[in-house]
């Protein structure tokens, strides 16, 4: 009887060994970035398979994204006429 409760804790012994290494390989994967990714598509329902997040520095700086437009006016001949003859 001795003999059997031994077999039994060695095939337990066995299946607690192999279910560690599955549950090690589980960590790893869980701490990578795409794990991560997968996460935030399947939980917060953000993009699909096929999308490429960014993460951006915060900047506190104000960032204009509009270009600034250099305007130049020149007055027409008969504007400048008019300019002189009226003052």
């Amino acid at each position: 009887m001795a003999k059997r409760k031994n077999l039994e804790l060695k095939v337990s012994l066995e299946k607690m060994k192999i279910k560690n290494q599955q549950l090690i390989k589980k960590i790893e994967y869980a701490t990578t970035s795409a794990y991560i990714d997968q996460q935030k598509r399947e939980l917060l329902a953000l993009g699909t398979e096929g999308d490429v997040w960014l993460d951006l520095p915060e900047n506190s700086e104000n960032i204009t994204y509009k270009q600034e437009i250099n305007e130049t006016k020149t007055e027409t001949n008969w504007g400048k006429w008019i300019q002189l003859f009226t003052q």
